[in-house]
């Protein structure tokens, strides 16, 4: 079973490592598969009106707050300075509101009590990001380069709390809007630690497009301005090994030619 469905992944890398062409000053023959976590600081960007209450009153009560992803890339190497890199990343996002005030009524709408409290509000996403990266230059053997892309944001869920003086109470609701577009550029600086095995640390900044609608106040929508701090560690194989490894361990045969 396992033969199955890694063949469409080793067809994928024979068909890039077919385009690839090989340069005297960079072997493009390899893939670089990496796990990167990030700490991130997540600005609500409002837009729209609540109640008559623009967008900008309510923003001044919104908290931004630190966040976190994590995931898990590829990168080929296509040309002397030209990368594509991909992968599946997980993220965290929250903001905290204002103080709100909640009152409590008797059968007969009469005054009883109210409470103030505010709410931390959290984001949990999936994105796919694609970028295209460009090496500028190399300091000894660290390199610096330089990415733009997108990447698609499926959301999975949005989780509130609200927090009183003496208790909290959490609620799950899921936003009115699905998904997103984000907008990524990044600065990557790649550090050989030994011949397969790199860390990279990876400044990045990202935009949602089209935002989130708000729940908490109706006709409100969110665009997050992201700034973060990727720490990433990354193998490299070369095409020769990723071939020898699929035909050895998978397919279990001996291989019958090589590059």
């Amino acid at each position: 079973m396992l033969k199955y469905l890694i063949t469409p992944l080793f067809l994928l890398c024979a068909v890039f490592s077919a385009s690839s062409q090989d340069y005297d000053a960079a072997d493009t023959t390899f893939w670089e598969f990496g796990l990167i976590a990030s700490p991130d600081y997540n600005i609500p960007m409002l837009s729209g009106s609540h109640d008559g209450i623009s967008a900008d009153e309510i923003s001044g009560g919104a908290q931004s707050r630190i966040g976190y992803s994590f995931g898990v890339n590829f990168t080929r190497q296509v040309s002397k300075r030209l990368y594509i890199q991909s992968g599946l990343t997980y993220q965290n996002k929250s903001y905290r509101t204002r103080s709100l005030q909640d009152t409590v009524l008797d059968l007969y709408d009469q005054y009883l009590a109210s409470y103030e409290y505010y709410r931390i509000v959290r984001y949990h996403s999936i994105s796919i990001p694609v970028i295209l990266r460009v090496r500028m230059f190399n300091a000894g053997k660290t390199s610096f380069n330089f990415g733009i892309g997108a990447a698609p944001e499926f959301l999975l869920n949005r989780n509130t709390i609200d927090v009183f003086s003496d208790h909290k109470e959490r609620d799950a609701g899921n936003a009115e809007r699905f998904y997103d577009v984000k907008a990524l550029v990044n600065l990557n600086i790649h550090i050989p630690m030994s011949d397969h095995w790199t860390f990279s640390l990876e400044p990045y900044a990202s935009y949602s497009i089209l935002g989130l609608n708000d729940k908490t106040w109706n006709g409100i929508k969110r665009n997050y301005l992201t700034a973060g701090l990727g720490l990433q560690f990354s193998y490299s194989i070369t095409d020769q090994a990723l071939y020898d490894y699929y035909y050895l361990h998978i397919y279990k045969k001996p291989p019958r030619s090589t590059f």
